[in-house]
């Protein structure tokens, strides 16, 4: 707190350095999970869209997900018509 007719400047300073941590984070866990679910290849079909049945490959994945029942899925924008799908739910 500054006192009235004082600097910042004239305020003495107690802080000290942070401390740096030796040891890198833990992984997050089941990302290796998480990299087998994605594809290296772009072009790996993940299914059709449901709006105008576009085939939706891997190239348009937004995000992969895995649900509580160890299932995989996958949030896509489909190339045609724009629209965010689930792919392998299409109807």
């Amino acid at each position: 707190m500054l006192r009235r007719g004082s600097t910042a400047e004239s305020v003495p300073t107690t802080r000290s350095a942070p401390k740096q941590c030796h040891t890198l984070p833990l992984p997050l866990e089941g990302a290796r999970e998480l990299v087998r679910m994605t594809s290296n290849d772009p072009e790996t079909v993940r299914g059709d869209c449901s709006f105008c049945g576009e085939t939706v490959t891997d190239r348009h994945a937004i995000i992969h997900y895995e649900t509580t029942g160890g299932d995989t899925g996958v949030w896509a924008e489909c190339p045609r018509c724009g629209e965010i799908v689930d792919p392998t739910d299409a109807q």
